[in-house]
């Protein structure tokens, strides 16, 4: 028994039978109930849970009482002491149900709330941490304040793990930010992390919320480690831009001459330096220099730049990663303690141990975990199939979307495709699509495939000719690639995708950059130009308002850093390295549409 449900029996029998009476005048007394509900007690305070569960079943399953909402209650009471978790919510619930305003309704909470942190969904769980720190605030009850606020903390100070606690902070809607941030702050202090613990608590100072004693006597004693100041002279920027332009094969002279390989990277330099051009002139008399190399795909190459590189002393360096031969960049960026921001790559994988490398485009694994979070929250769905052939591409997908509808408290089915022999997978592809359940607007499907579009698009058409009243959502790859799904189907499920790159053309900014690139290039904009100008203008955000004397590195402020809205992708990685932020797309009749970014 807890130290919290022994008081609050002790304190059923301290009750006077004055004060019972002045809040049950008119409702009918019941000496058997009264009788059934002091031999559960008895029975509660000797350890025996599931003898007490039945008396205090009996006592509240007779005519309505004085003591049927005090039977209620400690019917949960007892099923939660005795690992009933399943009995002790549904008391809880018809408690809440049937007499919302009983005085046992809070400490029926405070339970569910117990009941919620040892739930395996993190989705339940941070629902549970909610309830308890709400109570722990705004309880009536003086000594359900204090138990829930001594719950509350050690669920924040040690039971939750690091990388939870931090994701239980960021959700927009947290409440009590300064309680969660004393936790946050300490475990991250705790772990050597004190340049992350000194950026957040500016940013907390910065929205204006009011520090709690704790929190100034924390960051009144611990200095975070100053970064180097070598590296930061006043009102100077340097950028390093290392991308495969195979400049001297390209003839520059003719751009509809230019190799393939070539004009990516060069249209994306063009963008870049586009965002350059116009940003500089907003900065006041800040400075930018940016540096190009020409990588050509060559390991060699790129070592050889790492003398100038020394030299020029970047800020960020903007790179690709293409094998693992080119992670020599990567090298030079640790050495050096250097941000490299790898602009078209989703692998999550490439930064995995390296603290300085970051995704600006998010991961696979983002693209399928944000796709989950639409799902449950802007869709209401509660049950999706996964469509998934385990390949290199879909795999990841697969595997953000189930763990994080999973977490959230949905339901999954995956129904796995065989890839090795394709007249099997489309064999499999009708039984499979008879399995999906139909309830009217709570099932969904998901498919990630990357590259089978002719079992993507026999998925598709096959739900929509057994009438199936289901969600679509696909991966990147449902807009460009998939031409297999015509477009009527796509229009009448409103089939949605996640995507890197999304634009609203009527939007002035995009026509602005649009019209100058006509001009200058007789050519309208391609997404790699979109892309170059929107990590440009995002770097010089970051690097324009990065103070070192805030105490925290570069690579450090840039898991922090506030939200930045791109044409294309919004900016925010929400302490991680890979972009937290994904487009989800959907396909209408009037044409495709951004539902989120």
């Amino acid at each position: 028994m807890t130290i919290r449900s022994f008081f609050f029996i002790l304190s059923l029998f301290l009750l006077s039978a004055c004060s019972i009476f002045r809040q049950t005048a008119g409702v009918p007394i019941d000496t058997r109930a009264e009788t059934l509900i002091d031999e559960g007690k008895r029975l509660m305070q000797a350890g025996k849970y599931a003898d007490a569960l039945d008396a205090f079943e009996m006592a509240r399953d007779r005519a309505f009482h004085r003591n049927t909402t005090v039977a209620l209650y400690l019917a949960g009471l007892a099923a939660y002491e005795a690992g009933y978790d399943d009995v002790a919510l549904q008391r809880f619930e018809i408690l809440e149900r049937l007499y919302p305003r009983s005085r046992y309704l809070e400490d029926a909470n405070y339970h569910r709330a117990l009941i919620s942190l040892r739930n395996w969904r993190l989705g339940t769980r941070f629902e549970g941490l909610d309830q308890l720190i709400w109570l722990a605030e705004d309880a009536r009850s003086p000594r359900l304040r204090t138990d829930a606020q001594a719950q509350a903390q050690l669920t924040l100070f040690e039971d939750l793990p690091l990388e939870e606690l931090q994701q239980y902070y960021e959700r927009p809607e947290v409440d009590h930010r300064g309680m969660v941030l004393e936790a946050l702050a300490y475990r991250l202090m705790q772990a050597g992390r004190l340049d992350e613990a000194d950026l957040l608590w500016q940013a907390f100072l910065a929205e204006g919320q009011a520090p709690t004693p704790f929190l100034e006597e924390l960051f009144s004693e611990v200095e975070a480690p100053a970064p180097d100041p070598v590296r930061f002279e006043p009102n100077i920027l340097r950028l390093a831009v290392v991308l495969p332009l195979f400049a001297q094969s390209a003839a520059y002279g003719r751009r509809d001459v230019i190799p393939a390989n070539s004009l990516r990277g060069l249209e994306f330099y063009e963008g870049l330096q586009m965002a350059v051009a116009e940003q500089e002139g907003q900065m006041g008399n800040k400075q930018v220099y940016v540096q190009v190399f020409d990588s050509q795909r060559d390991t060699a190459q790129v070592r050889a730049f790492f003398s100038v590189l020394d030299s020029v002393q970047p800020h960020v360096i903007v790179g690709d990663i293409y094998n693992s031969e080119s992670r020599v960049l990567s090298d030079w960026a640790r050495q050096h303690k250097v941000p490299q921001m790898v602009p078209i790559s989703p692998s999550e994988e490439l930064v995995e141990g390296e603290q300085y490398v970051f995704l600006a485009h998010p991961s696979a694994e983002t693209h399928g975990r944000k796709m989950a979070e639409y799902a449950w929250y802007q869709l209401f769905l509660q049950h999706v199939c996964v469509f998934s052939d385990r390949s290199s591409g879909t795999e990841p997908l697969a595997e953000g979307f189930i763990e994080a509808f999973s977490d959230l408290g949905g339901t999954i089915d995956t129904f796995f495709l065989s890839t090795n022999y394709e007249d099997v997978a489309i064999e499999q592809i009708p039984d499979f699509v008879d399995e999906v359940p139909d309830h009217l607007g709570n099932v969904g499907v998901y498919i990630p495939l990357m590259s089978n579009e002719e079992s993507a698009g026999l998925i598709v058409n096959l739900l929509k000719q057994r009438n199936k009243e289901v969600v679509v959502m696909g991966s990147p790859h449902f807009r460009s690639r998939y031409n297999t799904i015509d477009r009527d189907t796509k229009d009448s499920f409103g089939l949605l995708f996640s995507s890197s790159h999304m634009v609203d053309p009527t939007e002035p900014a995009y026509r602005m950059v649009y019209d100058h690139y006509l001009e200058t290039y007789g050519l309208p904009p391609s997404e790699n130009v979109i892309q170059g100008y929107d990590l440009g203008r995002y770097l010089l955000h970051v690097l324009n308002s990065y103070d070192p004397a805030m105490g925290g590195s570069l690579d450090t402020y840039l898991r922090v850093a506030p939200t930045f809205e791109g044409l294309h992708l919004n900016y925010r990685f929400k302490s991680s390295q890979s972009n937290q932020q994904v487009n989800i797309g959907q396909y209408t009749p009037e044409g495709i549409i951004i539902v989120e970014k």
